[in-house]
């Protein structure tokens, strides 16, 4: 999933912000007593519908902040007495309620992350159906993947004595190399730790054709595949741009491994 602020999540910040400035301007000309500095609830309560998961924090600082304000502020009245503990109160309530809501909006960003991890893994399973070749299923396997991590180019190689031999792939460059060293560089580490890893802006011969041209691959995501729990073989991934980095991108690519 992508963390990315959305326009929701823009419209959400700024109705919180709207909800407290507006708390804070009616308790400028409401007495003291009246429970006015409720409507902080609300302002804390609708960061929910958003996905940042420090924002109800902040928004609920702000509003203790905003809290000790209006009780300055505020014209004094006969129903002021216990206006002081009552802020108090709602202050510590309104923490509460913020660490509730970044609770949940952590069970939905994990929740999120199993489907989509889920869903990732049944697309290339489903592109491996059939009695195909094995450079067809090679093939099949790494367009799958590429559509869903929004690569431009994929490649997979197979290991075979000393040396990685391409067996399929997506999108391939015309001068890519049918065979590369095993044991060395990116390649070697790898295979021998069994982990993904991401690269950025590194020298690559995994180009993009394009009619236009060739375009250079900025990042790459590599990754081991493997039968029977013993690595067999890896792959490769390149993107013309760059993406923020997620761990979820290299679970994915030990799953379908």
């Amino acid at each position: 999933m992508n963390s990315a602020p959305t326009s929701r999540d823009r419209w959400i910040w700024l109705a919180s912000a709207a909800l407290m400035a507006a708390t804070l301007g009616t308790e400028m000309v409401v007495p003291l007593g009246y429970a006015v500095w409720l409507t902080y609830f609300m302002a804390v309560g609708i960061t929910l519908f958003q996905r940042r998961m420090e924002v109800p924090l902040l928004v609920a600082i702000g509003s203790c902040i905003l809290l000790a304000v209006g009780y300055n502020v505020a014209p004094s009245s006969s129903n002021s007495a216990f206006s002081f503990v009552n802020r108090s109160i709602g202050g510590v309530a309104f923490l509460m309620m913020a660490l509730t809501v970044m609770k949940a909006i952590g069970a939905r960003r994990e929740a999120a992350d199993a489907l989509w991890l889920q869903a990732g893994e049944n697309v290339v399973g489903t592109s491996l159906q059939g009695d195909p070749t094995p450079r067809e299923l090679a093939d099949a396997a790494m367009r799958a993947l590429c559509a869903q991590l929004n690569a431009d180019v994929g490649a997979m190689y197979r290991l075979q004595g000393e040396r990685l031999v391409l067996v399929g792939g997506a999108a391939l460059p015309s001068q890519l190399p049918e065979t590369l060293p095993a044991h060395t560089g990116q390649w070697g580490e790898i295979i021998r730790e069994g982990r993904a890893r991401r690269l950025e802006d590194s020298d690559s011969p995994l180009d993009i054709d394009t009619p236009l041209g060739r375009t250079t691959v900025h990042q790459r995501l590599l990754g081991p595949f493997t039968a029977d729990g013993a690595v067999i073989g890896a792959i490769q991934l390149g993107r013309a741009g760059v993406s923020p980095a997620r761990g979820l991108e290299m679970a994915l690519l030990l799953q379908c491994a």
